[in-house]
């Protein structure tokens, strides 16, 4: 049985525009819906300093210790042990899907854009005002992720110019100010390995969880990482995991995202 984890931002990589708890409550029932073994955990930096024996790590993040106004570098700085977990993840083949907000988390670190796909940029990225948007699905792309969904309209957080970092395959984008901008993509790291790497730009609250069209997007997302991820030690092996439970245009700045 696949294993999920879902990191939830509390405290260190929180903010105070997103309830990540509810959010991650809900990317819970939904992994766990499709009969694979999922944890949350609220303890991000101690998740990753133990190199997590799983599948799949969901990071449903954001900056952190953040006030308006504060520029690059701000927010919270994952701890050594925190990065080789990470990095050790990868190094085996892990698969990561980085979740709306997660692409501003850890600034000071810019490894993590390189892993993503991409970085919030500090008086560039923004997003406009969250609304009723036109999703548009990319079909044939993403692996099979976008195959036989359509467009879709959601109320949810788009996110706008965001520094895109190397290749992606471009599931869903959105237009504004006339212009395309990518919501949500795959793509791999790591030129032995090639763990799978997913973004998805939508979820900033619950309310964007009610489109059948986003949830079944997360579904896919995550099928396809750890159907990309079957041959990783990670999957193979038979290890315990222990939960610990959690159960006008924004003015462009990595807060409030």
């Amino acid at each position: 049985m696949p294993r999920v984890m879902i990191l939830s931002g509390d405290q260190e990589f929180g903010d105070r525009w997103h309830d990540l708890a509810a959010t991650s409550a809900i990317l819970s029932r939904i992994v766990a819906g499709d009969g694979h073994h999922v944890v949350v955990r609220n303890d991000v930096q101690a998740a990753l300093a133990t190199a997590p024996p799983v599948d799949l790590l969901v990071f449903n993040t954001s900056l952190g210790g953040t006030e308006p106004g504060a520029g690059t570098g701000a927010g919270t700085a994952l701890a050594p042990a925190s990065v080789a977990g990470l990095e050790a993840h990868v190094a085996a083949g892990g698969a990561i899907l980085a979740v709306h907000s997660a692409v501003m988390s850890f600034p000071a670190w810019p490894r993590w854009g390189e892993i993503i796909g991409a970085h919030w940029l500090p008086d560039v990225s923004g997003h406009p005002p969250k609304a009723t948007a036109s999703i548009r699905i990319l079909a044939g792309s993403g692996g099979g992720i976008a195959d036989g969904l359509g467009d879709f309209n959601t109320d949810d957080e788009r996110y706008t110019d965001l520094g895109l970092i190397g290749p992606r395959n471009v599931v869903a984008e959105h237009d504004e100010a006339g212009r395309p901008h990518p919501l949500a993509w795959v793509r791999s790291e790591g030129a032995a390995t090639a763990a799978p790497i997913g973004y998805l730009g939508l979820g900033h609250d619950t309310s964007g969880y009610r489109s059948p069209t986003h949830r079944e997007l997360v579904r896919r997302f995550v099928s396809w990482a750890v159907g990309a991820n079957s041959t990783s030690p990670r999957s193979t092996a038979d290890r315990g995991e222990a939960s610990h439970g959690s159960d006008g245009r924004v003015r462009k700045s990595p807060t409030g995202g």
